[in-house]
């Protein structure tokens, strides 16, 4: 499952690569119909589903991927408990996130800090080890990576 499929070339690619069905997720009407036409596939399904509404799908996935979408997320607690019971055993759940540095940081608390390795115990992830800008969790045999993309932030 890719979750914020956006225009559908993730899930092309992983359909070429030889997954058995790949599910689309995104909550933009257009996005999806720019997917069907040009990232289509037998394969391949898509769904206009908003990202908080996962849990609604009654299926579990081999491996979960998002690119740069769970910054949208309002409760990104909630998000990881749903993406954890839609995956299977061994599965795994890669997904990219912004930087902190790169948004709105005020200083306050550290926000990564507290929206990602804060919401992943409840979840039924922990944390196995960080290596540079690579985190990896394991619970269960649910395997789960996050990769920290850096941004340069310029200031006048």
């Amino acid at each position: 499952m890719d979750i914020g499929c956006g225009m559908g070339q993730h899930a092309k690619q992983y359909s070429d690569m030889g997954a058995k069905s790949v599910l689309g997720i995104d909550i933009s009407e257009k996005m999806l119909k720019y997917a069907n036409e040009n990232f289509c596939a037998k394969n391949i399904t898509y769904q206009q589903l908003a990202l908080e509404n996962i849990s609604v799908l009654d299926e579990q996935f081999d491996l979960v991927t998002s690119s740069l979408v769970f910054d949208y997320a309002e409760d990104l607690d909630k998000l990881m408990r749903n993406v954890y019971q839609l995956m299977k055993d061994e599965a795994q759940f890669v997904f990219s996130m912004s930087h902190p540095m790169a948004t709105a940081w005020d200083g306050t608390y550290d926000r990564y800090t507290r929206t990602v390795r804060w919401c992943l115990a409840p979840s039924g992830f922990f944390l196995l080890s960080m290596q540079k800008n690579i985190m990896i969790y394991e619970e269960n045999k649910k395997c789960f990576y996050i990769m920290v993309l850096l941004s340069a932030v310029l200031h006048s």
